[in-house]
């Protein structure tokens, strides 16, 4: 059985009849700190839909396994810039959505809002997960004097009077937050994001442990 860690091969993890499973426990136990970010077997990647049946498969001889690994910081860097692009898009396309608003067209608006709002979320679910995958309280974190947890109330807040103004059917609230407040949001927001990813990887470069705290903190 060949078992290869980010293109090197290794010996010895596992005898051939043991499962995948066991393969990924001890690798993780071997390298503490460490995340797999990928595994494929027989050049098929695992994937979520079939994970659990693959990982309970017993590996034989012939088999070979590719793992690729990476820090948890660098993971949850290149997460948040991806999201942090995204909002960067959904806020240059808010306006378009507030353009349809005022122009009628009420129902196709509202398709476009709703797939805005999902995006705007991912901003606050990409802190929340982030924090939780590095065991740091990111909303503490300060980004050019503000806490990113002043930036989370700001944008629950403006999804809070999104929603609000939905219920009501006011559209012209509802156009003006999405032509004028929107943008600027996603704008910040973007930054935000992109500022966490600067510092988690900032730290993961300079070797510090995953319990250390991270740049400025509220109060300090």
């Amino acid at each position: 059985m060949i078992v290869t860690v980010d293109g090197r091969n290794i010996t010895g993890p596992v005898e051939p009849g043991a499962s995948l499973g066991t393969l990924i426990d001890c690798l993780r136990a071997e390298r503490p700190g460490v995340l797999i970010t990928r595994v494929a077997v027989n050049g098929t990647a695992l994937c979520e839909r079939t994970a659990d049946a693959a990982l309970a498969q017993a590996l034989a001889d012939e088999d070979c396994v590719e793992v690729e690994t990476g820090s948890p910081g660098r993971v949850v860097s290149d997460a948040l810039r991806e999201v942090a692009a995204t909002l960067g898009d959904a806020g240059r396309a808010s306006p378009e959505a507030a353009q349809r608003l005022n122009s009628g067209e009420v129902a196709a608006a509202m398709q476009d809002i709703a797939d805005l709002v999902g995006i705007w979320q991912s901003g606050r679910t990409a802190v929340s997960q982030a924090g939780a995958l590095l065991q740091r309280d990111l909303a503490d974190l300060e980004l050019d004097g503000v806490c990113v947890g002043e930036h989370l109330n700001a944008l629950i807040a403006r999804l809070t009077e999104i929603r609000d103004a939905m219920i009501a059917r006011d559209h012209v609230l509802l156009a003006d937050l999405l032509h004028y407040e929107m943008p600027e949001l996603c704008e910040t927001w973007e930054r935000v994001l992109n500022g966490i990813a600067d510092t988690v990887a900032g730290c993961d470069d300079a070797g510090d442990s995953a319990n250390s705290g991270v740049g400025s903190r509220c109060g300090a």
